[in-house]
């Protein structure tokens, strides 16, 4: 953490513990009033020099995640602010005002950000002090006072009507400002203040960090700061739109385009990457396609820049970034994009298939996708051209800052946002968010299940929910996994993500430039069984045999005496070998009852009864 000084690094570890032990709560000791510390920290901001600051502007350089990064940008009072920055393999542009939200991706498509607004505008309400003056909404209270070694530290808590809190830390003696921690959704995010300089009578941090407790953190380093400069209207306002797609002949379709459902989980469909053939994964939760890095290097692609880190499901994983990248799929072409160069080995390993490309929002930013699961084929349509299907249930798309949400409902609660993610293998994931106050996994039989996505493999949670509705359709027995958080970057306020064993229950026509899913349910959407594990093995391909990584708690295999390191040779008395990914799933899938026998090493074979467990 970027702190300097004794007081503010102890007070660093202790917001970031979302705790106070290490201080001792104000005894005997004069308690200033609220009145009294604001008065102090705004003489010690630069008083009347303060009262008048409205607007800044800063140059510096940061680092999120790993990923180093210049900038320059402008704020001012009412929250407004436009922000460019140099990553070295691409820029980024970024602009909020009272009315709109707005960001550019990896390839330079302008898209909204919902939801920055209202937080920018709020933080520098707090920053330029109107929120301690009780100005646009906001109410500040004195929640406590901590004494830390010799110095009392004051806690304002400054709110605008809704469950989101901001705590401010203030010394109650020297009125400095130590930093602030926002909690919104179960998640804290700390933002500590140093290295503070004066400047034209205002004094301003030249270095910022922030840690939240969903894993993300990023630092600053101001090398200028302007007070009260000039600023041009236009800045804030959002450019003109940048156009990546285009179709063979000045069409408006890509054509129909044959797909696989590999294994009931990926999307999987024929694509070309700077003229070279490969099999994509359609991937609506990826914000930027991605291109495995051994298959980009072997076609001349080289990444820009390496080592950086970019956040998935599982947390975050070093990448590169390659520039002037084209793909096709049938008569669509997307030129210029930008994409993730990243080792894409552990996801091939899990379905024993290459997967080489994540074909991501580039083309849902700017296009309408149109999935037929029940004829395995999909096509992308320029919005203008697209006609809702008889018969469709509408359902809205709600922007978030990592693509867009859907709504459902589990067990007749209230509707709930989740993530819209084709990339996403399971029926439906429950955040921890939703699932603990409501307490959906008391009294409920559960078990775990080894998730593999990028940022690597964990077990999660997995559970048999009674009832989802979705698309105006009720389905029955969803099996769910249960995680503590999505992937960093999500909204805290998503209850979940819903995945391909939901949505390929229909076809789906996904529309995200006008935030719209259009929903046809297959004739069994309701009454088709949902595909179940009765096994609890999780196994990988070693060799010419299975090595077990994993063990579900309760399952029948758990019951028989598997442990993760066991290696399989035979099963049914087959050869391992001999068993594609596809055969395996649909055995662990089979009806309750049915025997499987599983030969560990040369002799020692296994009975195991498939059984219901979650």
């Amino acid at each position: 953490m970027l702190v300097r000084t004794g007081v503010c690094t102890v007070l660093a570890a202790s917001l970031l513990a979302g705790a106070f032990s290490v201080g001792a709560r104000a005894g005997d000791l004069p308690t200033p009033s609220l009145n009294t510390v604001i008065e102090r920290y705004f003489v010690w901001r630069g008083g009347e020099a303060y009262e008048h600051l409205k607007s800044v502007h800063d140059v510096g350089y940061s680092d999120l995640h790993g990923v180093h990064q210049s900038f320059e940008r402008w704020e001012d009072h009412i929250g407004r602010v436009r922000a460019n920055e140099d990553f070295g393999a691409y820029t980024r542009s970024q602009g909020e005002t009272q009315y709109d939200s707005w960001v550019t991706n990896l390839s330079g498509q302008v898209l909204a950000e919902p939801g920055a607004s209202r937080d920018l505008r709020r933080i520098a309400m707090i920053e330029f002090g109107d929120a301690f003056r009780g100005r646009n909404g906001a109410a500040a209270v004195l929640q406590q006072i901590l004494v830390i070694g010799n110095q009392s530290v004051a806690i304002v808590r400054v709110t605008f009507g809704d469950a989101v809190t901001y705590d401010v830390y203030i010394n109650a003696d020297s009125g400095a400002l130590i930093g602030y921690r926002v909690s919104e959704g179960g998640v804290q995010t700390a933002f500590n203040l140093a290295d503070w300089r004066m400047v034209d009578g205002v004094r301003m941090p030249f270095a910022r960090s922030t840690r939240s407790t969903n894993g993300q953190q990023s630092s600053v380093k101001y090398t200028s700061v302007t007070v009260n400069p000039a600023v041009e209207p236009t800045l804030f306002m959002r450019p003109s739109p940048v156009r990546k797609s285009a179709f063979r002949g000045g069409g408006t379709s890509s054509g129909w385009i044959p797909f696989d459902l590999y294994a009931g989980r990926l999307i999987l469909f024929p694509a070309e990457v700077n003229g070279h053939s490969v099999t994509a994964v359609l991937d609506s939760g990826a914000t930027s396609s991605v291109v495995d890095a051994a298959f980009a290097a072997s076609i001349g692609l080289i990444a820009a820049t390496n080592g950086q880190q970019v956040a998935g499901l599982h947390g975050t994983e070093q990448a590169g970034f390659i520039p002037k990248v084209s793909v096709n799929a049938g008569d669509l072409t997307l030129n210029d994009l930008t994409v993730v160069s990243m080792d894409l080995t552990p996801m091939s390993k899990v379905t024993e298939r290459p997967i080489l490309f994540y074909f991501g929002d580039e083309a849902f930013d700017e296009l309408v996708v149109d999935i037929d699961f029940a004829g395995r084929r999909l096509r992308f349509l320029d919005p203008r051209s697209v006609q809702a299907p008889p018969h469709a249930n509408q359902a809205p798309l709600l922007p978030i800052s990592s693509g867009r949400a859907a709504l459902v409902r589990v067990e007749g609660g209230a509707a709930v946002p989740v993530s819209f993610d084709l990339g996403d293998s399971s029926a439906l994931e429950v955040y921890s968010i939703y699932s603990g106050p409501t307490k959906l996994l008391q009294g409920r039989q559960a078990s775990a299940w080894w998730g593999v996505a990028v940022g690597g493999a964990k077990p999660d949670v997995i559970a048999t929910l009674r009832e989802v509705d979705f698309g105006d359709v009720k389905f029955a027995n969803v099996p769910a996994t249960f995680a503590d958080a999505g992937a960093a970057g999500e909204p805290t306020a998503l209850a979940g993500r819903i995945g391909i064993g939901l949505l390929s229950r229909f076809r789906v026509l996904v529309d995200f430039p006008q935030n719209q899913l259009y929903l046809v349910p297959a004739a069994d959407a309701a009454t088709r069984p949902f595909d179940k594990d009765r096994l609890g093995l999780s196994m990988e391909r070693d060799g010419e045999a299975f090595k077990v990584v994993f063990v579900a708690p309760g399952s029948p295999a758990a019951a028989a005496g598997f442990v993760a390191g066991d290696r399989v040779v035979k099963i049914n008395g087959r050869a391992a070998g001999a068993w594609s990914f596809e055969q395996r799933q649909a055995l662990e899938q089979a009806p309750a009852g049915t025997r499987v026998e599983i030969t560990l090493g040369a002799t020692t074979a296994r009975s195991v009864v498939l059984a219901d467990y979650y």
